[in-house]
């Protein structure tokens, strides 16, 4: 179910940003941020949009949820019919067509994303409005999202427990002769257990010489026993998601192994000690990969050390050394240290944090430990 609590503070808070950049309204098509601002994500492949004034908001949907933000009401338009052929393109069109003609009297500044935008609409667009101002609100709305409000706090923090569950439920289920597709089904019906809807879930479930490449969809390959399994598991229940990894050991494993993956966990730990508002996150990047660097293994760490976590499962802040952006409390982010050896196999360890005025709290509770299967 939609949550309307979270969608009327995004659109507040989009309101007031509106007002310093004397903004008359807003239009987004694109799909994430139509699920920010209205409290549901649309089903795949629908065309969808929010309008947004000071005063009023409308979605355009085929199948709108009942529960919308307060300020906000819905235009239909026609996907399906039992009866005749439904061009669903063509009905949106005509759908924001509409919607956008009731702006003209009082929109002169409008904001856009225009990377989203299909020439049919910025037509409409267009031909509807006297437009004096264009501005780019997809920055805008970036921004907004990386800092939650306290609605969207308890929609990430249950989207954590189900990966708790996840991964107990992987440790409870599966042993060697599974293959990769069991563990994905076995997680999966944890997801589906949850009443929360839509949901989904997707991640990196892959084993033995494929933890080299990182990461990758489940296949048939099947668990033998001295395999990694790394299971880097983001469901998303309703709107929000969660991002985290664990690695597996399908059999006891080697020393070697055991003393590779505390690295992760002493990289894991030296990270979340640093985390604070303020830092910057090339910075925090560097705190975790010194933690390889100490023992010769950096090069064996080849991606970021983390990211936002909320909307989706990957967005920004990215904590990686090209960044310029700045920790800030309210932001919910990842630290995934993670080492791959040729020949050896791969590991990674993954939690999210939420970002405090003091410092951070760990959102993700399941031990961080090479568990044997």
């Amino acid at each position: 179910m939609p949550d309307s609590t979270f969608a009327d503070d995004s659109l507040s808070r989009l309101r007031l940003q509106m007002a310093e950049h004397r903004l008359d309204a807003c239009i987004t098509t694109y799909p994430v941020h139509v699920a920010y601002l209205s409290g549901v994500f649309p089903p795949k492949d629908r065309l969808v949009a929010v309008l947004v004034t000071p005063e009023s908001a409308t979605l355009i949907s085929p199948h709108p949820p009942a529960d919308l933000p307060q300020t906000m009401s819905a235009m239909t338009y026609e996907d399906y019919s039992i009866d005749y052929v439904v061009n669903p393109a063509a009905n949106f069109a005509g759908a924001f067509d509409r919607a956008v003609l009731t702006l003209a009297a009082t929109v002169r500044r409008v904001g856009l994303e225009p990377a989203y935008l299909a020439l049919e609409q910025w037509e409409a667009i267009q031909r509807s409005l006297n437009v004096e101002h264009i501005e780019d609100i997809n920055p805008v709305l970036r921004q907004m999202r990386m800092v939650k409000t306290a609605a969207e706090l308890p929609l990430i923090e249950h989207a954590e427990e189900i990966t708790d569950r996840m991964y107990a439920a992987i440790a409870g289920n599966i042993v060697a002769g599974a293959s990769e597709v069991d563990v994905f089904l076995t997680t999966l019906a944890v997801v589906k257990a949850d009443p929360s809807k839509p949901a989904e879930l997707d991640g990196d479930y892959v084993s033995g010489p494929r933890t080299e490449a990182i990461g990758g969809p489940p296949t048939t390959r099947r668990l033998q026993v001295g395999d990694l399994l790394i299971a880097d598991l983001f469901p998303r229940l309703a709107t929000h998601c969660a991002d985290c990894c664990r690695t597996y050991s399908v059999g006891k494993p080697p020393q070697a192994l055991i003393d590779r993956h505390a690295l992760l966990e002493e990289a894991l730990a030296t990270g979340e000690k640093a985390i604070q508002p303020g830092l910057p996150t090339r910075e925090l990047y560097a705190i975790v990969r010194s933690v390889f660097e100490r023992e010769g293994m950096a090069q064996y760490f080849p991606h970021h050390a983390g990211h936002g976590v909320g909307i989706l499962p990957s967005e920004e802040p990215r904590i990686i050394p090209g960044s310029d952006e700045i920790l800030a409390a309210g932001m919910v982010i990842t630290l995934e240290p993670g080492l791959y050896l040729p020949g050896q196999g791969g590991m990674r360890l993954e939690d999210n944090f939420l970002v405090t005025e003091n410092g951070c709290r760990c959102l993700t509770h399941y031990p961080r430990r090479l568990t044997v299967l």
